[in-house]
């Protein structure tokens, strides 16, 4: 005997709370508050400043490319452009 039929869950008959309960009820389920999560990236074109301030000035000079320092942040991707004059 199967607890949940392929229907039920394609065809969106039961709530995600119901299908849970179907599938572990054995297992003493305990379903929490849902919570709201989002990704969120805490990058900064200051942050990225101070980074790059702990840098010597050669190492500085050898990481521009026709005047810049390109930045892009490996979490959500936003990128940051500095000048010598930034720095």
């Amino acid at each position: 005997m199967k607890s949940l039929q392929e229907k039920e869950v394609f065809e969106e008959v039961l709530s995600s709370e119901q299908i849970l309960f179907r599938l572990f009820h054995a297992n003493m389920l305990t379903l929490l508050p849902k919570k709201y999560i989002c990704f969120k990236c805490g990058c900064s074109y200051d942050k990225v400043k101070k980074i790059l301030a702990q840098f010597s000035k050669e190492q500085l000079n050898n990481m521009y490319e026709n005047g810049l320092i390109h930045v892009t942040c490996h979490f959500c991707g936003k990128e940051y452009d500095f000048r010598k004059e930034d720095l």
